[in-house]
């Protein structure tokens, strides 16, 4: 006899986890945003079929963006003795356009992003 309430209980707790995920599903579905394209990958605006070469060719610029931001970094720090001596600041002085930089560099995204 408990054997059978046992798989009642699990019977009944398996309907309830099917009834909430069902409620979330639904939810989610109303909100959810999908895109289709008209002639599926035959569609010229969609980017599965766009030509072999302009595919490397925005992986290049993407990967050139990159290497481009983190290198000024670099290229500015190998400057600050010149940068203490030119104009006689002290290495604290030197280091606050990096320190904008980097700061602007991680902020900017999050307030000019939802501009875009």
């Amino acid at each position: 006899m408990t054997n059978t309430m046992e798989q009642q209980s699990v019977s009944g707790k398996r309907e309830k986890t099917r009834e909430s995920y069902a409620e979330r599903i639904s939810i989610i579905d109303n909100d959810s945003y999908e895109v289709q394209w008209d002639d599926g990958d035959a569609d010229p605006m969609n980017p599965r079929s766009l030509p072999y070469g302009r595919k490397w060719l925005v992986i290049l610029v993407v990967s050139v963006s990159a290497l481009y931001v983190t290198s000024t970094s670099s290229v500015y720090t190998s400057t600050f003795d010149q940068i203490t001596q030119e104009f006689g600041v002290s290495n604290l002085v030197a280091t606050v356009g990096l320190s904008l930089y980097l700061i602007s560099l991680a902020l900017g995204p999050m307030f000019l992003g939802p501009l875009s």
